[in-house]
């Protein structure tokens, strides 16, 4: 369970009111746009557009191969070997990337350090995949190793290089002194090559609001208009023509309710968008005379379900509370959602109510 996370963390109220009065669906059959979200291969190739791009194409990306690194710490416990996440602080994070970028160099990587800490590793070679580091922390990580091919027997040998030298600096010392995790070895994910853009008839959102660098390099990519969360509050009390898609990134805790993290995006997303979203469909204010807004898709997975709100299912006041965590968790645990054409799949009660 995440830190502060508990049975009495609860959604922010007008996020709760949205789903408790919109129209549930599945995720295939939502009522608005379709979301196309981002490939997993090639991923980092995304972020690293939104990050040391404007224009973003797959050109600008290169011909070559990418992937996220972050420094680790892979302890042995009993049998297995886990993974861990030592903080750094900004002057530790520097120090130790000027100080393996020549080593990684001498293997062909090149690694880039963007303005937000993020790490990526570009080569001429296929790279690794260990998958998202957020999934397996504090679990046995032997079976995300590749092994057997050509290009695995490389990166082992490379990886027993970075192991040696992460040892022996300074920086670990200075950790295992102070009784600190030291840093093993980097993991690597989001690794391949630049994906092509989406197709027109793929992509049909116009705008995205979000901080996620994998979605903003998405979006980049399909030739939509980017803008950064904090930026939507202004951007919602302005008349715009089409679509606007808008990603708030946070970790969904594996026990319990809802994570910190995800707690804190939902709160930031209540005071950017639902807040203005709820008084325009109410009202149509302030562009009532030039259509205003249509309708608001809430979704917290790809693959969750989907609760419309419109004007007239925002004064449905009798109804009751949903239960957030189906609207949290359904798409993760492959929890089967209702379908029905005149009907709706009710959170509340789990099935079947007339629209």
């Amino acid at each position: 369970m995440a830190a502060g996370c508990g049975p009495s963390r609860a959604l922010p109220p007008l996020l709760e009111r949205a789903l408790a009065r919109g129209r549930w669906s599945r995720a295939g059959q939502r009522e608005c746009l379709p979301v196309l979200p981002p490939p997993e291969q090639g991923s980092a190739a995304l972020a690293w557009l939104a990050e040391f791009t404007a224009g973003g194409s797959p050109t600008a990306a290169g011909e070559g191969y990418w992937a996220c690194a972050l420094p680790v710490a892979q302890i042995v416990s009993g049998p297995q070997v886990r993974l861990f996440k030592p903080p750094l602080t900004p002057p530790e994070a520097a120090q130790l990337s000027a100080d393996l970028a020549p080593l990684l160099a001498s293997s062909g990587l090149q690694l880039y350090v963007s303005a937000s800490g993020r790490w990526y590793l570009n080569s001429d070679q296929p790279l690794p995949e260990y998958g998202n580091p957020a999934a397996y922390w504090g679990q046995p990580v032997a079976q995300r190793v590749p092994r057997g091919s050509a290009d695995a027997l490389i990166w082992a040998r490379l990886s027993t290089e970075i192991e040696m030298f992460l040892y022996d600096h300074p920086l670990n010392e200075a950790r295992r002194r102070a009784g600190a995790l030291p840093l093993t070895t980097l993991w690597l994910w989001g690794s391949g090559r630049c994906p092509e853009a989406p197709a027109s008839s793929q992509w049909l959102w116009q705008h995205l609001a979000s901080d996620d660098p994998v979605w903003r390099g998405w979006a980049q990519l399909a030739g939509a208009g980017v803008e950064a969360s904090s930026q939507l509050e202004a951007a919602v009390a302005t008349p715009r023509a089409g679509a606007t898609l808008v990603v708030y990134s946070g970790e969904h805790s594996t026990v319990g309710d809802v994570s910190a993290e995800l707690s804190d995006g939902l709160a930031r997303g209540e005071a950017t968008l639902l807040r203005s979203a709820q008084r325009h469909l109410a009202w149509g204010w302030p562009w009532p005379s030039r259509g205003g807004w249509r309708c608001l898709e809430l979704q917290a997975t790809p693959a969750g379900p989907v609760c419309t709100v419109t004007r007239a299912r925002l004064w449905r006041f009798w109804r009751r509370r949903a239960q957030a965590a189906r609207w949290l968790y359904d798409g993760r645990e492959n929890t089967p959602v209702p379908a029905g054409g005149a009907a709706e799949y009710d959170p509340a009660g789990g099935g079947d109510a007339t629209v």
